[in-house]
């Protein structure tokens, strides 16, 4: 996990597909709503931000908003509605209650109590002006008492989890002095371990406190300490456990207001429908920020934020291209790798909102009928789920997908897909060949799309965002 308000991001987990091929070897690839006061920005012509963003230049944009229930709305919404439905847990949903022991606990109760077991608060945890989201448990359960389930900040104007993904061995707590801490309790056949990490959110790196028992050699217990620069120091296990004693003394519990006083920004089920925090075995959809000026600047703050921390390569090294999925005159971004265990990214921009969906290494569109492929696969099993956009964000309006049951299938070069014997449509296996091109036609032209394959370098894409 980055440190800070460098955020978790999954994107090599991805299944890498590919969306537009035409052969065999192109088929058969690898997997893998605030308003925000945009006159407090600083306004920057767009061939400005273009040179900014070759340099590294381009900074997070976010404001100190008017309201944050509004700035945080996208999350406490999804929240609000989890625990309020309490019945309909699932373990592989959304970004934000992923693992979380709230969920885990909100699913035990059946009468809609669980808006009153957990609550939610805006704290300055880093130090930056900008409140961030606490969310945390308001019940009575002794092995929740003060613990809290997740913390979210603002990045370009837009809610991000900066500590998720908990797992139900690590618990999560705020210390005087606004001090995250998170104490880990493992237990293992070979061994056991304990670890603390204090003011885990600290820009200077934050410092570990470790016990581990080692079954296998007698069970030895090795102690350490780890400062911010990483440097290790044994230290006793009597040492250790007084660490560990204190700062359970610090443990505060913050002021939070329970979640049935809260009343949502959107309608139930409005994030679903967009998929906003859903990632599939496919593509993945994410929101980059709000509030940007000019599509310019929020795609180049994309990219200078890719290469500083996700990307493997430079921004040299990949490749690009503009193209026009909907019927506006603002286009997408396509950035895509060298090879196709890269990925790509398709990035749009509406009303100073820059989307991004990420996906195998290439991808289809028809261009200006608003419909996108990022579909593809391999060995036997194959998609087509069919994209679009609406009010700036990508939303899934067709999943096909098709499988064999063994290796004897061959690719069609007529039909540019591999004939296979089961066919699917949202979910529906009473397909066919036949039947699956037709559904599939009435949503998406495979006879009008194109590949939108990187034609552009770096510098080639810096000058055609500057005409």
């Amino acid at each position: 996990m980055y440190l800070g308000k460098k955020f978790i991001t999954s994107l090599t987990c991805l299944l890498l597909i590919s969306g537009c091929a035409k052969t065999d070897n192109e088929k058969d690839i690898p997997e893998p709503e605030p308003q925000v006061d945009t006159a407090a920005l600083e306004e920057t012509q767009s061939d400005e931000v273009a040179v900014e963003a070759s340099e590294g230049k381009v900074k997070d944009i976010t404001v100190v908003p008017e309201s944050y229930e509004d700035a945080y709305s996208e999350v406490l919404d999804n929240y609000y509605y989890e625990l309020m439905n309490p019945e309909t847990y699932d373990s592989d949903y959304r970004l934000f209650r992923d693992g979380n022991t709230i969920t885990i606990y909100a699913h035990k109760d059946k009468n809609g109590g669980a808006l009153d077991y957990a609550g939610y608060g805006f704290i300055d945890l880093t130090g930056d002006g900008i409140k961030e989201l606490i969310i945390g448990n308001l019940s009575d359960v002794e092995e929740l008492d003060k613990m809290i389930f997740c913390i979210c900040s603002l990045k370009n104007n837009f809610p991000e989890s900066i500590i998720g993904f908990l797992c139900d061995d690590t618990n999560l707590y705020i210390c005087e002095g606004e001090k995250v801490v998170t104490d880990t309790q493992k237990k293992y056949d070979f061994y056991n371990e304990r670890r603390l990490y204090k003011d885990y959110l600290s820009d200077n790196g934050y410092e570990e406190i470790s016990i581990v028992m080692d079954k296998l050699n007698n069970g030895k217990v090795t102690c350490k300490f780890v400062d911010e620069d990483k440097n290790e120091t044994e230290i006793s296990e009597e040492e250790a456990n007084k660490e560990f004693d204190e700062y359970k003394s610090r443990i505060i519990q913050p002021d939070l207001t329970p979640f049935s006083k809260y009343t949502p920004k959107k309608e139930k089920g409005y994030y679903d429908d967009y998929e906003n925090y859903e990632k599939y075995d496919y593509y993945w959809t994410h929101i980059f920020g709000k509030g940007f000026s000019s599509w310019q600047e929020g795609y180049n703050a994309w990219l200078t934020e890719y290469e500083a921390e996700r990307a493997v390569y430079s921004l040299d090294y990949l490749r690009y291209n503009l193209i026009y999925v909907d019927d506006d005159d603002i286009p997408e971004l396509v950035v895509v790798g060298q090879c196709e265990a890269d990925e790509s990214v398709v990035l749009s921009y509406h009303d100073g909102m820059v989307s991004e969906l990420t996906t195998g290494w290439s991808v289809s569109y028809v261009e200006k009928q608003n419909r996108l492929n990022c579909g593809g696969g391999k060995q036997g099993l194959y998609f087509d789920p069919i994209c679009c956009l609406e009010n700036g964000r990508w939303k899934r309006i067709f999943d096909g997908k098709y499988w064999a049951n063994s290796s004897d299938f061959e690719y069609d070069e007529n039909l540019h897909m591999y004939i296979v014997d089961n066919y699917s449509v949202n979910g529906d296996t009473n397909y066919n060949l036949e039947s699956y091109l037709e559904a599939l036609s009435k949503v998406y032209d495979r006879d009008s799309d194109a590949c939108a394959d990187g034609e552009l370098t770096y510098e080639e894409l810096m000058k055609a965002m500057n005409e």
